[in-house]
């Protein structure tokens, strides 16, 4: 806490309070620097905190920070859609995946010194406690859940992606191929 009070000086406009709306920071953000400056920004931008209300504040920013992950807005500079990348474009992607849904079920996982464990240390979604890995902070564990981290499945997601991608645009291609009319050709917009 004390490493990070000179960031509480930007908060003491929006609260009488500003050492408990960082120490409610922290307790989300596990102290990860970037995060917890991004958050202190973003309240120290936002409405007034009244006395007693810290938790809420801090609670509000997050739940927004969680729904939107994935946006420009709300991860700008590029944080979260990085460890997201990472996990999902590593050669080891269906083995990085298949450490994000064990710490899922387990909260937490012993550490075995694998190559695939060792890289996903270096994500950052995770840290070491003792002899297990675990969420580096609350704010990762809610963001990077089973719903957003696919189960590995044989093929890389990124492979998976694109694929998708190119049978979209193969539709596409062979509607406009086959229309007699341009009456019935697909719109196509590209941004």
């Amino acid at each position: 806490l004390e490493q990070a009070l000179n960031l509480a000086t930007g908060l003491n406009l929006k609260t009488n309070n500003p050492r408990a709306v960082l120490e409610e920071v922290l307790k989300l953000t596990g102290g990860q620097p970037f995060l917890t400056q991004k958050i202190c920004r973003l309240l120290s931008g936002g409405d007034l905190i009244s006395q007693g209300a810290e938790s809420e504040a801090v609670e509000n920013i997050i739940k927004n920070i969680v729904e939107y992950w994935d946006s420009d807005k709300q991860d700008s500079p590029v944080h979260f859609r990085t460890i997201y990348r990472r996990i999902l474009d590593s050669k080891n992607s269906n083995k990085l995946r298949n450490i994000c849904h064990q710490l899922f079920n387990n909260g937490k996982i012993p550490i075995d010194k694998t190559p695939e464990q060792l890289e996903f240390r270096y994500t950052g979604l995770v840290t070491r406690r003792g002899n297990y890995l675990e969420f580096f902070n609350p704010i990762y564990q809610r963001i990077f859940n089973e719903n957003i981290i696919p189960e590995a499945d044989g093929a890389p997601s990124i492979f998976i992606e694109r694929s998708e991608q190119q049978e979209s645009f193969k539709q596409v291609l062979d509607s406009l191929l086959n229309s007699q009319s341009l009456d019935n050709c697909p719109q196509i917009f590209l941004p």
